[in-house]
């Protein structure tokens, strides 16, 4: 079923479609995405939740193609402005969109100028022997053709947008706040100005404080500079703040699709609804938090059927299927064979 066929009101910038990662062992293959497939529209911001080791980051690291060994792409597509990421060999040779007036790409050029990423924990994604400005110009000279001057006028620019002093441009990565690094991370994300922005929780280890604090900045530069973002994280209150839509990942596997508003209001998805019911609420009456029992499975040897039936208060032990991802109302969608959603529209 083509989960990309709900209308949205801008053109598509990325599109996956039944993307599939395996990591290859020595007991056997891994498959750690599966069949996974979602698209991001210009300026929209499309939030990816789920748990620790549920395909979040493996599918980031799938779309700029920087996997490693033992982990491969075995199936599907990732289609980025009508062109297929996956296509794109070693040679840099680029790759032409289908539309006469699209751009020629390579995997070169993709990187970083087209698409960025914002690492998990800033202190591990920065050199910690390289000042900042050296760091930040290395970026930017790689991939333009300015001289040093030119480039240092660039990182003061970035460190201006994101609000750092640019005398701090002399400092090293030990000698900034965690706040900072993180600033510092995202300034060098900006410096080819992309189009899409892939976030891996870019606030781990920062208080609640600066976490907001980074959070509105990211929104003001979105809103300024017109780039889209994919915001990984598994802090779903976190999310439903920060994105326009959510996809809820578990086991490797899409397991809900919809607008920030309906997940937040209206969670389908059994687990979706665990995850919302583990965090406490700021308003309203004090309740008690339920959380979800068990553990995720083992991906080597993953259960028959959907793979949180052994944790799902609504499984009867009948229906051994492998759930569909389905459009329950106007671009929300759900993968489960436990729940009726026959009233609220199913097409």
């Amino acid at each position: 079923m083509d989960t990309m066929s709900t209308s949205q009101p801008s053109e598509k910038l990325l599109d996956i479609r039944d993307l599939r990662v395996e990591y290859l062992t020595e007991q056997g293959p891994v498959c750690a995405v599966n069949n996974v497939s979602f698209s991001i529209s210009k300026g929209e911001i499309f939030g990816l939740a789920g748990e620790s080791g549920c395909g979040k980051s493996t599918i980031a690291h799938a779309i700029l193609r920087v996997l490693r060994p033992p982990a491969i792409i075995t199936a599907g597509n990732v289609f980025y402005k009508g062109i297929d990421v996956l296509d794109f060999g070693q040679e840099q040779k680029p790759s032409k969109n289908p539309d006469a007036n699209g751009p020629e790409l390579n995997i070169e050029s993709f990187r970083w100028a087209e698409v960025s990423m914002v690492f998990q924990s800033a202190m591990n994604s920065l050199n910690p022997v390289m000042r900042a400005l050296d760091q930040i110009t290395d970026v930017i000279r790689k991939h333009q053709k300015i001289g040093k001057k030119e480039a240092r006028v660039r990182a003061e620019e970035l460190m201006d947008i994101v609000n750092i002093d640019k005398q701090r441009l002399n400092a090293y990565p030990h000698e900034l706040s965690g706040g900072m690094r993180q600033r510092m991370v995202i300034a060098m994300a900006l410096a080819l100005k992309p189009d899409l922005m892939i976030m891996d929780e870019p606030t781990t280890a920062l208080d609640v404080v600066v976490q907001k604090d980074i959070l509105q900045q990211i929104e003001q530069l979105k809103e300024k500079l017109g780039f889209s973002i994919l915001f990984i994280t598994h802090d779903l209150s976190l999310m439903v703040e920060f994105s326009d839509r959510i996809g809820i990942m578990y086991a490797g596997e899409l397991v809900e699709m919809a607008p920030a508003k309906t997940i937040l209001t209206k969670p389908a998805h059994p687990y979706t609804q665990g995850l919302l019911n583990s965090f406490p609420s700021i308003r309203g009456p004090r309740k008690k938090l339920t959380g979800i029992p068990g553990s995720p499975p083992n991906l080597l040897h993953p259960p028959k059927g959907c793979r949180f039936h052994e944790r799902c208060p609504y499984y009867d032990g009948k229906d051994e299927t492998t759930p569909k991802l389905r459009e329950i109302t106007p671009d929300h969608w759900v993968a489960c064979n436990c729940l009726d959603f026959s009233q609220a529209g199913v097409q």
